[in-house]
């Protein structure tokens, strides 16, 4: 069941966006090197952040960065949330940018499209009736037991995994997956891997229901023959063996694994990204 908060105490804004592939800090820098958007002041948000300027722009990290600053809202801002599409679908008079909900908790990704935020912008209080005000309404839902279906499942990892990522924005996401990946590569690096795997989880699973989804996914990767048979199977692709018979004699879904090597083929993008993850972290505070 959703509960809606009391509309009275949520701002009015004059565009309010969100973005599920897009971190704030990629939003961000598309905002200030494109010609379009050279006259407005715009500035980034993070989780830590407990107030922000009276810009034209204001871009938010997560979710929960603007709760954060919401007493500093007005209608003269125009607001893009960045976070995950599950997290983001709380967020009901938001506009995404890059993704559709079809029904309940489907969604479909599309390219980022900066049109209606350029339009919000350029709207002035005299023209206000083209482009209404927008009050920011947030709805609060259960989360726990909502199982995303449209990006990914399986019967051994893949549906706990995509649990925990369907709460990140776009940074946190790629730097799950690059962990991910990493823990399935030949050799003893795997558990130093683990070790950062545990501290990332720590540190950005921090709701209730978040901690739990991430709780059952390590245990089921860690607590179980799980891990070893994902490094079993990557062993032997890598070897040149036919993915079928090594999806049979694994005990691994034909599509769970197929994933999974396409992932694996993706790392260099997941580790090129770390760099900007990093950067993303140095202003949360206290791990858990």
């Amino acid at each position: 069941m959703a509960k809606e908060e009391n509309k009275n105490e949520q701002p009015i804004l004059k565009g309010l966006f969100c973005s599920a592939t897009q971190s704030g800090y990629d939003v961000l820098q598309y905002l200030r090197t494109h010609s379009k958007f050279s006259q407005y002041s715009s500035e980034i948000v993070n989780m830590s952040d407990v107030s922000c300027n009276d810009c034209d722009i204001i871009v938010c990290s997560s979710l929960q960065a603007l709760m954060n600053i919401r007493p500093y809202l007005n209608e003269s801002m125009v607001v893009i949330v960045c976070d995950g599409p599950l997290i983001l679908s709380c967020l009901a008079t938001g506009t995404p940018i890059d993704f559709f909900r079809r029904m309940s908790y489907k969604f479909e990704f599309r390219k980022v499209d900066y049109t209606d935020v350029f339009k919000a912008l350029k709207t002035s209080k005299k023209r206000v009736s083209e482009s209404p005000s927008i009050r920011m309404e947030i709805i609060n839902y259960d989360v726990v037991g909502i199982v995303t279906e449209n990006s990914m499942h399986g019967g051994l990892i893949l549906s706990e995994l995509n649990k925990v990522q369907s709460y990140f924005d776009a940074l946190a996401r790629n730097r799950l997956r690059h962990l991910f990946i990493e823990l399935l590569q030949p050799g003893d690096e795997w558990k130093e891997i683990a070790s950062e795997l545990q501290q990332f989880l720590k540190m950005e699973c921090r709701i209730p229901a978040h901690k739990a989804d991430a709780k059952i996914f390590w245990n089921k990767l860690f607590k179980t023959d799980t891990l070893k048979k994902l490094r079993r199977a990557i062993a032997e692709l890598e070897k040149g063996k036919n993915i079928n018979t090594v999806s049979k004699a694994n005990d691994i879904s034909l599509f769970e694994l197929n994933y999974i090597r396409k992932m694996s083929k993706n790392i260099d993008t997941a580790a090129a990204r770390t760099e900007a993850y990093a950067t993303r972290t140095k202003g949360i505070e206290g791990r858990i």
